[in-house]
């Protein structure tokens, strides 16, 4: 009987050996899928990371491209200061190009134009220096010369009248460009004028033609002044 045994031991371990061997290669085969596994994932998140970051340049240099070619072609805005005896800065406008566009031009031409004509018998003087801002100086001289022509404060006054002003059409831009180093417009309006006294009223209808240029914002905020006005 032990004899046997014997044997039968010695017929059992050669499996044994080799069940452990198997498993011992299957485990450095495990092992090295995985380190190629790790090393492949590895790989793939660095290339997916430079892919991202070689991207970003690449946005990066357009925006900047982009940028460049904004910055060499859009217009450039000039400005000039100027410091007082105070050292207080201001701005020097530049007058020989256009700042207004021209509706502002004429809706500006029509409201100086009906408040020039737009007087009472009674206070008169007042409301001429209260519009005298809406004119330069040469155009100041033009419009009293033209008022004077009309004859219109002495019919004001004789037959004690109130005046109003309207537009019978909205001004037209004749011409524009550059007046005595300013840039200026030549603007057409026609006019309705009422004659108010006592219950009476009359019209009268004028053709006024006025140049308007820019003047600076100091000598009145609008940065326009009728320079010179012709009626008809």
């Amino acid at each position: 009987m032990k004899l046997l045994n014997l044997t039968k031991e010695s017929a059992e371990k050669p499996g044994a050996a080799s069940r452990r061997v198997g498993v011992g290669v299957q485990s450095h085969v495990d092992q090295a899928t995985a380190m190629e596994l790790s090393r492949n994932s590895l790989a793939r998140a660095k290339y997916e990371f430079l892919l991202r970051v070689t991207f970003v340049l690449a946005a990066t240099q357009i925006i900047m491209a982009v940028l460049m070619v904004y910055l060499a072609t859009r217009p450039v805005e000039e400005r000039f200061i100027r410091t007082d005896s105070q050292g207080r800065l201001s701005e020097i406008q530049v007058l020989d190009r256009p700042i207004q566009s021209n509706q502002e031009v004429i809706q500006w031409t029509a409201r100086a134009l009906t408040s020039a004509y737009t007087l009472s018998f009674a206070n008169y003087s007042q409301q001429l220096n209260d519009i005298k801002p809406h004119f330069t100086t040469e155009g100041w001289e033009s419009f009293n010369q033209a008022l004077s022509r009309a004859g219109f404060i002495e019919n004001l006054l004789s037959g004690k009248y109130v005046t109003s002003a309207v537009p019978s059409a909205a001004p037209t831009i004749v011409s524009e460009g550059t007046v005595l180093q300013s840039y200026g417009w030549r603007v057409q309006m026609p006019i309705t004028i009422s004659y108010r006294s006592s219950g009476v009223e009359e019209t009268r209808s004028i053709m006024v033609e006025v140049t308007v240029v820019q003047r600076p914002a100091v000598e009145n905020p609008s940065g326009l002044g009728i320079a010179q006005i012709v009626t008809r």
